[in-house]
């Protein structure tokens, strides 16, 4: 398993310290890629993060605590390997999960157009495999 650090992000110029406003998940809680996990504000603005992966979520600032920019707020246990990100991690022995449905999801239409293509170019070599056999029987 891989973890992912929170970092609390600079949200506006001007402002040093944050607070965090809320927590939308709770200690232990399961999020997923692109959920809302918690708000950070300052005097000048309030700003809404995202998980960056699906996983479990820990952190040890509750609501109110004030944090610097690039001060690690948290963390998220990713359940999902990323194989680019780890070279020891054999393609042959991989599952199809989430991540590789995702990316079959994102590469639909790509996938769809080779296949169409496939097929064109087997219908084309049969077409003339058949044509010459015709044409022999003459």
């Amino acid at each position: 398993m891989r973890t992912e650090n929170i970092y609390a992000q600079k949200i506006c110029e001007g402002g040093g310290q944050l607070k965090i406003a809320k927590w939308h998940k709770r200690k232990g809680s399961f999020v997923k890629k692109g959920e809302i996990i918690f708000t950070l504000e300052n005097f000048f603005a309030t700003c809404d993060f995202e998980a960056y992966d699906t996983g479990t979520l820990h952190y040890g600032n509750d609501e109110g605590a004030i944090v610097l920019p690039g001060q690690k707020i948290g963390s998220v246990t990713c359940i999902y390997q990323d194989p680019t990100l780890d070279p020891s991690i054999s393609h042959s022995t991989l599952d199809l999960s989430a991540s590789h449905s995702t990316w079959i999801q994102k590469n639909e239409a790509k996938i769809t157009a080779i296949i169409l293509t496939v097929a064109k170019v087997a219908l084309a070599i049969y077409s003339i495999y058949y044509i010459n056999k015709s044409i022999e029987i003459f």
